[in-house]
């Protein structure tokens, strides 16, 4: 190959030397805030160009030239308003972009233009917000809302100017539906569950379905999955038994608070469970009652005299037959000289009035039923009046017939017709404590303040109406489901599979704890701020990050 020699001449000239004052002058803090300045007041003015650009694209081409010109004209004698050229308002939009990027960047900020996300939503937190008295409602009106604020987002693109302003106006929608659904979500997380009953429920140890545990709209909703979905159905059957069985251990733990102990955890809830507590206090009496004695004070004749008033409500045969105990089994084992009974004595009439009073109480004749309450009263009264007249036992005495008067109520609830195996509904035990109020005129109910009417209305506001089944149809349903039986739509089983962690007794704990757990101040005060938290404002903000707009970036 021919070689060639070069020379100097032939190489090109050296580049020129550029010097500092050709570079552009790095970018101060001063200029970086005027930027943001300028990005905060754009932001805004979004809403006033959008809504121009969407004025124009809905009018007539010649009207829309017609304003531009009168625009221009005004422009050229005022200088108010900027100068529209053959792109009309679109181009002047994507100028004003583009010149707003020029201006960050020369600043040297880069990235998402967050001081003009600021000035879009600081218009919306002062506007009024409508609200209503339900979260859905609330919903609604941020989606309408929402859907307003993202057809106010400008666009600097207009060859597919309507696609995108749907696209816009759609997403504003769905923002403004979501933000109410969280922010009033996450305030029900963070404050909790703050309804007293189910926090009285819950702290006496009751599990409750997601339905009962936070009410309204998800309560609604488990009604209908019950009826629906055999499966759904059959586990909020399961988890709905399980805390009317809860409550039974509970109202039974009421019984021994005056004690200081708890019901025996060895001894299944229903009727074993009221023998074994009527048993031991019973036991505890007969330890106690031989070391006492006993007078017919003016009390004790006024109580009986009471209770003799009750079987006037009765049949005559009834009425006679307490007539008679009350003469027989009660007064004449007093002496008729000193009106005293002994302990030995004592012992007696109580083991009597007990025996007989429970066996009155499990008979199916409602007048037989009316009779057994009218004994376990005589001997409550009985137990009163040991306690006036041995002020030595008077502690003990107290505590027992505290135990023994709620005790009552139990066993009254339990012994109710339409019961199951002894277990009793919160209803069951409201009615026994009205039966069981002996002030006069049952004020003491009326007022809500009859022995364990609070935490039998508690539990009537919160758990089942009656004590659900054991859940045999959803065991069936399953066995189906195993064998592949025809005709059974196997998404059914799906759906119930992703509700079961929520109706089996350690979700149901999890889940509890959590809502009913107790919040500081800190949390009480996120709450109610979430819970007051702007959604026009929230949307304003959120929709530039979800849009993808040129102009934001």
């Amino acid at each position: 190959m021919p070689s060639h020699d070069l020379s100097l001449s032939d190489l090109p000239a050296p580049p020129s030397q550029l010097t500092l004052s050709d570079l552009p002058p790095p970018p101060t803090a001063g200029s970086r805030w005027k930027a943001r300045a300028e990005s905060a007041v754009a932001g805004l003015e979004d809403p006033i160009s959008a809504g121009a650009q969407l004025v124009t694209h809905m009018l007539p081409a010649p009207v829309v030239q017609e304003g531009n010109k009168i625009n221009n004209w005004l422009a050229a004698k005022t200088g108010m308003f900027p100068h529209l050229g053959p792109g009309g308002i679109d181009a002047l939009q994507a100028q004003r972009d583009q010149q707003l990027a020029q201006t960050r960047q020369a600043a040297g900020l880069q990235g998402f233009d967050w001081s003009r996300l600021l000035g879009n939503a600081l218009p919306w937190v002062a506007t009024p917000e409508l609200r209503t008295a339900g979260l859905l409602g609330h919903m609604l009106l941020g989606g309408a809302s929402g859907a307003v604020q993202g057809a106010l987002q400008p666009t600097g693109n207009g060859t597919d100017f309507w696609p995108q302003k749907a696209r816009q106006a759609a997403t504003g929608a769905a923002i403004g539906v979501i933000i109410p659904g969280m922010t009033r979500g996450l305030s029900g997380i963070i404050r909790g569950v703050q309804d007293p009953a189910v926090k009285a429920l819950s702290k006496a140890g009751v599990s409750m379905t997601p339905g009962q545990l936070f009410g309204g709209g998800l309560r609604a909703g488990e009604e209908k999955l019950r009826s629906t979905v055999p499966l759904v159905g059959d586990l909020i059957n399961a988890a709905e038994r399980r805390g009317v069985v809860q409550y039974n251990r509970a109202a039974m733990d009421d019984v021994l608070a005056p004690l200081g102990i708890k019901a025996p955890t060895d001894v299944p809830e229903g009727y074993r469970l009221v023998d074994r507590v009527g048993n031991d206090l019973s036991d505890r009496y007969d330890q106690l009652v031989g070391m006492l004695h006993g007078e017919l004070d003016p009390k004790f004749v006024q109580d009986l005299a009471k209770i003799r008033q009750l079987s006037q409500t009765l049949p005559q045969d009834r009425a006679n037959q307490l007539d008679q105990f009350l003469k027989v089994d009660v007064l004449d084992r007093f002496n008729p000289k000193t009106g005293q009974a002994t302990g030995p004595m004592l012992k007696d009439i109580e083991s009597k009035l007990g025996v007989e009073s429970r066996a009155y109480m499990r008979s199916p004749d409602p007048d037989q039923r009316k009779l057994g309450a009218a004994l376990q009263e005589t001997q409550l009264s009985l137990r009163r009046m040991l306690e006036r007249v041995n002020p030595a036992q008077r502690g003990q005495l107290q505590k027992l017939n505290a135990s023994y008067a709620r005790f009552l109520r139990v066993e009254q609830a339990s012994g109710s017709t339409g019961g199951t195996e002894g277990l009793f509904t919160p209803s069951q035990l409201r009615s026994a404590a009205r039966k069981l109020d002996l002030s006069k005129g049952k004020r003491a109910f009326r007022r809500g303040r009859a022995l364990m009417q609070p935490f039998a209305e508690q539990g009537q506001q919160v758990l089942a109406k009656k004590v659900p089944d054991s859940g045999t149809a959803g065991r069936a349903f399953l066995g189906a489901m195993a064998l592949g039986a025809p005709g059974i739509w196997h998404p059914v089983l799906g759906l119930g599979a992703a509700a079961v962690p929520f109706y089996t007794p350690s979700g149901q704990r999890v889940l509890q704890a959590l809502a009913t757990g107790d919040r500081g101040p800190v949390a009480n005060a996120m709450a109610a701020l979430l819970q007051r938290a702007p959604t026009p404002a929230l949307t304003a903000a959120t929709l530039p990050l979800l849009t993808n707009n040129a102009n934001q970036q």
